[in-house]
C-alpha cells in the first residue's frame, strides 16, 4: 500500500500496435488515496491531496533509497509522459521542467484533468483559477520549453480549446460522470469517441488519437486492435 513516505505512481499505459510507435509508452501520474473507498483510480486521483504533482516529481528526482521516492531506480522512465495536474496553482513550470529534463522525459500530459468534471464544478474551479483555461496555459508553458504535448480530453465541446495547442496526441479520457457505476462500458465510451474525433476532425486536427480502454476489447468484437490509453495500474508493479 501506498504511503505518505514511500508513495505509489500510476502507469497509464499506451498501447501501440508498432514497437516504435510515436507516443510514449505510458503516463506517469502520483497515485491517489481512495482505494479502501472502493473508488476506481481515474475518480480517486481527483481526490483532494496535499502531495498530488510533488509524489510524482520526487520520485523523478530523487535517488533510490530516498524515502520519499518509489522504486524506480530500474525502471526506464524517458520513454514516459509525465502526467501534470497542469491547473494546480502551486505547480512551478521552470522548476518542474528542469526535472522532467534531468530525468529523461520530453512528454507532458495533463492528467488528471479539470476536464473531467462537470460544467458545474468546472466552473467553480475557474473562479479560483484553478480552471480549465489555466491548464490550457500551462500545458503551452510546457510547449514554449520544448515539451511535447499529450493532451487528456474528456469531451467534445473541449476539442477547439485543445487544439489549438496543435497537440501531437489526444487521449479520450472519460468524465467522472461516467464512472458512477464502476469503469464506463466500451459502447459508452465509443460514442463519446465518436463525437470527440468529429470535433477534432472539423478543426482540422489530424495527430494521433488514443481512445480509452484495452486492446483485448477490440480484438474481442472482431475489431483490429488499434492504439489506446490503458486504465492505470499500481507502479513500479
Amino acid at each position: 500500500m501506498p504511503t505518505d513516505t514511500n508513495p505509489a505512481l500510476l502507469h497509464w499505459q499506451i498501447w501501440h500496435p508498432r514497437a516504435s510507435a510515436p507516443v510514449p509508452s505510458g503516463i506517469l501520474t502520483f497515485a491517489p488515496g481512495g482505494a479502501d473507498l472502493g473508488l476506481p483510480p481515474e475518480v480517486a486521483v481527483h481526490l483532494p491531496t496535499a502531495a498530488g504533482n510533488q509524489v510524482l516529481l520526487d520520485a523523478l528526482s530523487q535517488p533510490a533509497g530516498h524515502p520519499r521516492t518509489t522504486a524506480i531506480k530500474d525502471k526506464a522512465v524517458r520513454d514516459k509522459a509525465a502526467g501534470l495536474f497542469m491547473a494546480d496553482c502551486f505547480l512551478h513550470v521552470e522548476r518542474t521542467a528542469e526535472i522532467l529534463r534531468a530525468a529523461g522525459i520530453e512528454w507532458v500530459c495533463n492528467l488528471p484533468t479539470v476536464g473531467q468534471h462537470d460544467r458545474a464544478f468546472q466552473h467553480v474551479l475557474s473562479q479560483v483559477n484553478m480552471g480549465v483555461d489555466r491548464e490550457l496555459a500551462v500545458c503551452d508553458a510546457f510547449r514554449a520549453r520544448g515539451f511535447r504535448l499529450l493532451i487528456a480530453v474528456s469531451g467534445a465541446e473541449e476539442a477547439a480549446l485543445w487544439v489549438s495547442l496543435n497537440p501531437e496526441a489526444i487521449a479520450h479520457v472519460p468524465a467522472l460522470a461516467a464512472f458512477h457505476t464502476g469503469r464506463p462500458a466500451l459502447s459508452q465510451r465509443r460514442a463519446a469517441e465518436a463525437d470527440l474525433r468529429a470535433a477534432l476532425a472539423a478543426k482540422g486536427w489530424n495527430g494521433l488519437f488514443l481512445p480509452y480502454g484495452d486492446p483485448a476489447e477490440s480484438t474481442a468484437m472482431g475489431d483490429q486492435a488499434a492504439p489506446c490509453l490503458c486504465p492505470p495500474r499500481a507502479w513500479p508493479t
